[in-house]
Formats: structure tokens, sequence, C-alpha cells
């Protein structure tokens, strides 16, 4: 396993290194979650890390799907 943090992989590495992920541990959320909101209303928001990269490739992949 890399010993890296997700900082210094780069997503194609942190998502590769997930792949398989069945359950989470806190490695894995450290890694791929930059942060959590709680609000009172019980609404969570998960900001997840390198979103802007993922739907950069996920439209280079599928661009009908994002027009």
């Amino acid at each position: 396993m890399d010993s890296r943090n997700a900082s210094e992989q780069s997503w194609t590495e942190v998502f590769l290194k997930y792949r398989n992920l069945t359950e989470s541990d806190r490695k894995a959320v450290v890694d791929l979650i930059e942060e959590v909101r709680v609000y009172d209303d019980r609404r969570i928001v998960v900001k997840f890390r390198f979103m802007p990269d993922f739907e950069k490739m996920l439209k280079g992949l599928f661009p009908r799907q994002f027009m």
C-alpha cells in the first residue's frame, strides 16, 4: 500500500487504490473525502476530494450525458 497521503498522489492513484472498497475505514475516508457538513435540519453534505478531475474525466468519456 502507498504510504503517501491523498494530497501527494494523483486522483487516479487514489481511485485505483480503493476500486474494490466494500466498506470504509478511516484511511479511505481521509483519502477520499475532503469535508463533511452536518446541518441542523439533518442534511449531510459530503465534499469529495478530486471531484473536478473526476467530473472532467466523465465528461470526456460520456459527453452526451453532460450536454
